[in-house]
């Protein structure tokens, strides 16, 4: 039995997948229909990515993904094929959008703590602000739950 490979999410990691998926051939990719070479398209220019060698069969058929291919396993040539620069610097913009949004909202609830306890909150139904200690208490334990998500595991 093997062990799982576990990935750790890491800023090198990040910067690592970026530098790689931009000088990638750029597009989507897909297998072309001879099942030999995958292609991108680009801009309306077909680019090869790559083409096997010395193919001495013909390609076959794989009942589970339709497609055309000299590949053992063809769901390994549909997830490079999947997984191409472009959707990897996606992922990637969007994990850095949810970062700078939780860093937003860090500070927005810190500054209004600040603003609350500046008006003499302090949880005593006196200034008539204690109803806003929970949504604050929530708040704070939302992005703690929103920043572990993005902390790589340990």
């Amino acid at each position: 039995m093997s062990t799982p490979l576990v990935v750790i999410v890491t800023d090198e990691l990040v910067a690592e997948l970026e530098h790689v998926a931009k000088r990638a051939t750029k597009g989507e990719w897909w297998i072309d229909s001879h099942g030999h070479t995958m292609v991108s398209h680009d801009s309306g220019i077909t680019h090869t990515v790559f083409q096997a060698m010395d193919i001495v069969k013909p390609a076959v058929r794989h009942p589970e993904t339709g497609n055309l291919s000299h590949w053992p396993n063809d769901w390994d040539a549909s997830y490079i094929a999947t997984a191409n620069p472009a959707k990897i610097l996606a992922l990637l913009a969007e994990r850095a959008e949810l970062r700078r949004v939780i860093a937003d909202v860090k500070w927005r609830v810190a500054d209004t703590t600040d603003q609350l306890q500046a008006t003499g909150f302090d949880g005593d139904r006196r200034y008539g602000l204690d109803e806003w200690s929970g949504p604050i208490k929530n708040l704070n334990m939302a992005i703690g739950i929103l920043e572990k998500s993005l902390e790589p595991n340990k």
